[in-house]
């Protein structure tokens, strides 16, 4: 955090300006009112308001009603301050950090849909419990059923009776042991009731939010 920067105008009256910096960037100032650092000189007022046609008695009023602080109070003051302003920073960059992190996931998943829907391959994704949690737009065509009937299950149905056993345990080794697999062929059964192989590669990632694999 910057220092504090004090100014006093020729008539006495003390400004003080701190100021925000975040991440290294200067994004504003903390400005505190006008006081004085000693009793002012009321005769000098009373000839500023003949000079400039102020009405005198309201205006001196007002000079009165300035506060009067010591030097201590006023170094007191300015640490409190400078204190006050590392807390706005840390919770200003904090914000910061996190509104970049947002951004950064947003434009990976955008990323992440665009190569998957361009993509000649399938793509499913399944929580830590195997569960789909999400299938690339070929997969509908490439096995005929919707979405729909896929999302939310373990074992999905199209799979060929005879294989589901085997699918599950090497999927277990996928979530389990961390094992990846490279082009495990099973058996499902399309969407015109038709046997069809398909050879599968799956991996398990971690994200902030959950587990996949894929």
């Amino acid at each position: 955090t910057a220092l504090p920067i004090c100014y006093q105008c020729p008539h006495g009256m003390i400004d003080n300006a701190t100021p925000i910096i975040i991440d290294g960037k200067h994004l504003g100032n903390f400005f505190t009112g006008q006081f004085f650092l000693e009793k002012p000189d009321l005769e000098f007022f009373k000839q500023q308001a003949k000079k400039y046609g102020f009405d005198e008695k309201p205006y001196l009023m007002a000079v009165e009603k300035v506060p009067i602080w010591t030097k201590e109070k006023l170094t007191l003051y300015l640490d409190f301050i400078k204190g006050f302003i590392e807390i706005i920073a840390s919770i200003g960059l904090k914000t910061l950090k996190e509104i970049e992190t947002r951004k950064v996931k947003e434009e990976s998943k955008e990323l992440f849909k665009s190569v998957v829907q361009n993509s000649s391959g399938l793509v499913i994704l399944t929580d830590e419990k195997g569960i789909v949690t999400y299938l690339s737009p070929q997969c509908e065509e490439v096995i005929g059923y919707p979405a729909s009937k896929i999302m939310g299950q373990i074992m999905p149905d199209f799979i060929h009776p005879d294989d589901k056993i085997k699918c599950q345990q090497e999927w277990e080794q996928v979530f389990i042991h961390g094992k990846q697999l490279q082009d495990f062929e099973y058996r499902i059964i399309d969407g015109e009731n038709k046997e069809r192989w398909i050879s599968h590669s799956a991996r398990m990632f971690k994200t902030n939010e959950k587990v996949l694999g894929m």
